[in-house]
């Protein structure tokens, strides 16, 4: 009988540490149609942790069954993707899950090719509460895409967002979790909107209006969202607060370039008000990130990277703030005259490649991926250079910044590439030389120090009439 009992008890503490959470699914379309599904966690954008994802590929099948090992209560994306030949849509919603749980769902035709929750199903009062928002927030938002934006109705449609999360919540025992949660989505959702239409609206009016301050207020207190650390869980929230800050310390939200005295200004207005050191980290980083991509050197490089310094110096993470440090001082080798920068490279057979073996000759440097469709229609225009100046004092250097060994040769494959063909697989160089977008042409001296940072496409005479005119080619 002891025996008997201690199997139990361990069986049963076994089914406890495993937490298994069943999500099934039941898809009521046309059997026309492949399906994917992913489960992900959600987790605080300043978390290091890796957040749980699962994915099934359906294919034709209109049902799924999702199984995950869930030791704590927390919140999910949950993805639906539906195909049929080139068309697709996607139905994201955010579940509330918790150990030892089924959760079963049901998902609707709506409109000619998209799906739709059909929350009234769904058992769980947790999870209805969430569904049955997220469907009433995309209608409305469909809506609003229809119309032409204008202020006063505008600000009429936003309020719905907070009235249909009141409704939800209203009459329920939800969890305290989740309760809070639906508010924040009203309020993360008002604001994103907000910005959005009202942008579209000021662009529409070419100029010719101007939205005062207090219409970007609303219902509810703003601020206090941004002092809470669930506002964390919503990818919109650093871009939202960010337009926030503007708005208190400009009186609008701004698309211009900032300069380092305007991130100066924000970034106090914002210590001011004591939200959590993850928020205010956060913010830094998209206020210095933003300014070094559009950052643009010149002779007082030295003083601007000082004072970029001081104000990542109360970036509180050590490693974000070395970070932003470190790209903002790599800018030098953007600047002419600014010496190959140090980086390795790997050629088709394996081999380690470094830039300095390539003094001596004028250097074409040409980044591209195998999946970058621009860079693959300017291929033949560089093949068609480098034939031209075959044999003269410049060679011609192809990198490329696929993730993916297979992925590059198999595309050098396809294209027939030749030459001097390298894979920068860790992207150090794109990223060292503060390079946004690809594809992307530098020329260097043969002393190694660089002569153009961005160069004309291939297609365009421009660049080779400034091959043309490098001296001794």
């Amino acid at each position: 009988m002891k025996k008997f009992l201690l199997c139990a008890l361990l069986i049963s503490s076994s089914l406890i540490s495993q937490a298994i959470t069943v999500i099934k699914g039941s898809i009521k379309t046309s059997s026309d149609r492949s399906f994917l599904v992913s489960l992900k966690e959600v987790v605080p954008f300043s978390s290091d942790k890796k957040p749980l994802l699962q994915e099934i590929n359906l294919g034709k099948r209109n049902s799924f069954s999702l199984k995950a090992d869930i030791k704590t209560a927390g919140f999910y994306s949950l993805s639906l993707v539906m195909e049929a030949g080139k068309s697709k849509s996607v139905n994201t919603s955010i579940i509330y899950l918790i150990p030892n749980q089924q959760l079963n769902l049901e998902y609707l035709p709506h409109g000619e090719f998209s799906l739709i929750s059909n929350y009234a199903k769904v058992k769980d009062q947790n999870n209805q509460a969430l569904l049955e928002t997220q469907e009433k927030y995309n209608q409305n938002i469909r809506k609003m895409f229809v119309k032409t934006p204008d202020t006063l109705g505008l600000k009429a449609e936003l309020n719905q967002f907070f009235l249909i999360a009141d409704t939800a919540i209203k009459d329920k025992k939800l969890n305290p979790e989740v309760e809070k949660f639906l508010r924040f989505k009203a309020f993360d959702t008002y604001q994103s909107n907000l910005y959005r239409f009202s942008s579209d609206y000021l662009r529409l009016m070419k100029g010719k209006v101007e939205i005062q301050a207090a219409y970007y207020n609303g219902p509810v207190d703003f601020l206090s969202y941004y002092q809470d650390p669930m506002i964390q869980l919503f990818p919109n929230a650093t871009y939202n607060l960010v337009k926030f800050i503007e708005i208190q310390t400009k009186g609008s939200p701004s698309n211009k370039k900032k300069t380092l005295d305007i991130v100066s200004t924000e970034l106090a207005w914002l210590k001011q008000h004591n939200p959590p050191v993850t928020i205010t980290d956060e913010v830094s980083r998209y206020l210095l990130a933003n300014y070094t991509a559009s950052y643009k050197v010149s002779g007082d490089f030295d003083q601007d990277l000082k004072d970029f310094n001081m104000l990542a110096e109360s970036i509180k993470n050590p490693g974000l703030k070395n970070q932003l440090m470190s790209n903002f001082e790599n800018l030098r080798y953007t600047m002419k005259g600014a010496s190959l920068p140090p980086i390795s490279f790997e050629n088709v057979a394996g081999d380690t490649v470094n830039l300095a073996q390539f003094k001596g000759k004028y250097l074409f440097i040409d980044l591209w991926a195998s999946w970058c469709v621009p860079c693959i229609k300017m291929t033949p225009y560089v093949q068609q250079l480098e034939k031209h100046y075959e044999g003269r004092n410049i060679n011609f250097l192809a990198i490329s910044i696929d993730a993916n060994r297979q992925n590059w040769l198999s595309k050098m494959k396809e294209l027939q590439l030749h030459g001097h063909q390298y894979l920068d697989l860790p992207g150090a160089f794109a990223k060292q030389l503060n390079i946004s977008g690809i594809p992307h042409y530098l020329i260097y001296d043969p002393e190694g120090k660089l002569l153009v940072f961005k160069a004309d496409m291939p297609d365009q005479p421009g660049l080779k009439a400034v091959i043309d005119s490098l001296p001794g080619l």
